[in-house]
C-alpha cells in the first residue's frame, strides 16, 4: 500500500505559522495535494488539543478523521508534536527539536500532564524545555511505552 504523508505539521499556535493551520483546512490541502496521511501537530499545546479532541474521531486504532469530514476519502490524522530542547551538554549548549509520535488521545492526555509539569506548554505549539533529549524520551516512554521520538531537522539553528 502507498502512503503519501506529511508528520511535521504544525498548527496556528505556533510561531511563525499561517493562522489557517487548523484540522479542516489541513483536511482540504491534504485532499487537494494528494496527501493520505497527517500529523495533527501540536498536541501539547492546550488549545490545539482541544480542537484535535473535538473535531477528531478514531477511525482505526491510532489514526483520526475529522468528525465533520465530507470527503469519500478522508485525510487520516496522526497524532504528533515538536517541542524544542535546549541544553548543555559536554560544556556546549545544544538544540535538538524532536517530534513525538503518540499512538492515542489518552496517550497524549499522559504524555502533556508529564510534560506540563516540565515545562510550559502554553507557550508555544512547540514548546521550548531546558532539560535533555536524553529525559525528553524517558518522560514520553514513561507516559506511552507505545509512542515514538524522533529527530526532527538534520539541522537546527
Amino acid at each position: 500500500m502507498r502512503i503519501i504523508a506529511d508528520l511535521h505539521i504544525h498548527s496556528s499556535y505556533s510561531r511563525a505559522t499561517s493562522p489557517e493551520m487548523n484540522l479542516p483546512a489541513l483536511e482540504r490541502w491534504a485532499l487537494l495535494k494528494g496527501i493520505d496521511l497527517l500529523g495533527t501537530g501540536d498536541f501539547t499545546h492546550p488549545a490545539h488539543f482541544a480542537a484535535i479532541t473535538e473535531l477528531l474521531i478514531e477511525s482505526a486504532p491510532g489514526l483520526y478523521t475529522l468528525r465533520a469530514s465530507k470527503s469519500k476519502k478522508p485525510v487520516h490524522f496522526m497524532l504528533t508534536a515538536e517541542v524544542c530542547n535546549i541544553f548543555t551538554q559536554g560544556g556546549r549548549k545544544r538544540k535538538v527539536h524532536s517530534l513525538i509520535f503518540a499512538p492515542s488521545i489518552e496517550a497524549v492526555r499522559r504524555i502533556n500532564a508529564r510534560l506540563g509539569k516540565m515545562g510550559n506548554l502554553k507557550s508555544d505549539g512547540r514548546p521550548i524545555f531546558g532539560f535533555s533529549a536524553t529525559e525528553l524520551l524517558k518522560a514520553v516512554l514513561d507516559s506511552s511505552p507505545d509512542a515514538m521520538l524522533v529527530p526532527a531537522h538534520a539541522w537546527t539553528p
